[in-house]
């Protein structure tokens, strides 16, 4: 039986090098690097590393992808951040298949635009994939709209990269907005959620639940059924 060398980590991280420049030469990594493991027999151990890759091929694809098109007559992403963002937030539109109906987005931002959210369908918690898909068409909303969350907080962001502070009065706004809110901006990417803002809970009460929580389980007690925001 021949005998396969794997890539070693400083081979792989100058093929990432290479592969950023174009999307065909990221996709032909992962394919590369998926064919090597299948011949190996390697294929199981090394699985979460070929997912790692191949994300990361998807990653080079949202990025260099134009989102917009200049014979449609749409207006181009001012930044390689907006640029991906709305690549990544199409990709999920077009991979809803399971997603949940009755979806709802509880959101609450503070006079700091720190920013909880939760999503539910039904009063239940939208978990693993599912979340994933969500938080990512939100992140593409708040990359439309020159936003993006940096320590927990929403912040402005130019063209550049740079992020400046912004004032959590308009975000709140701009939440709920009937042209560019969340709502409407789920419901063009084909997944119709209801938007509820909450007060954001001071540091104090988030702390003081926490303690509470951590009480019962020590007590070994059920703990108590928490809000969806998180």
């Amino acid at each position: 039986m021949p005998k396969y060398t794997l890539p070693t980590r400083d081979a792989l991280l100058k093929a990432m090098q290479v592969g950023e420049t174009s999307i065909e030469a990221a996709e032909y990594m992962a394919t590369r690097f998926e064919q090597i493991l299948t011949k190996a027999k390697l294929l199981p151990e090394c699985n979460d590393m070929l997912e790692k890759i191949k994300e990361y091929a998807q990653f080079v694809k949202f990025k260099l992808l134009s989102s917009a098109q200049v014979w449609s007559g749409q207006e181009r992403p001012i930044s390689d951040y907006q640029n991906t963002q709305e690549n990544k937030a199409e990709f999920l539109a077009s991979h809803l298949e399971g997603l949940p109906s009755g979806l709802k987005l509880e959101v609450a931002i503070g006079d700091d635009a720190k920013i909880l959210r939760g999503f539910s369908s039904n009063g239940k918690m939208v978990e693993g994939d599912q979340l994933k898909t969500m938080d990512g068409l939100l992140e593409g909303w708040l990359a439309k709209n020159n936003l993006a969350i940096s320590g927990g907080a929403v912040v402005k962001i130019d063209n550049t990269g740079n992020q400046t502070k912004v004032d959590p009065e308009e975000i709140r706004k701009l939440i709920n907005d009937s042209e560019k809110g969340v709502a409407k901006y789920f419901a063009d990417k084909g997944v119709s959620t209801e938007v509820v803002q909450r007060a954001y809970p001071e540091t104090k009460a988030v702390e003081t639940k926490r303690e509470e929580i951590r009480q019962e389980i020590e007590s070994g007690a059920e703990a108590p059924t928490t809000q969806s925001i998180r």
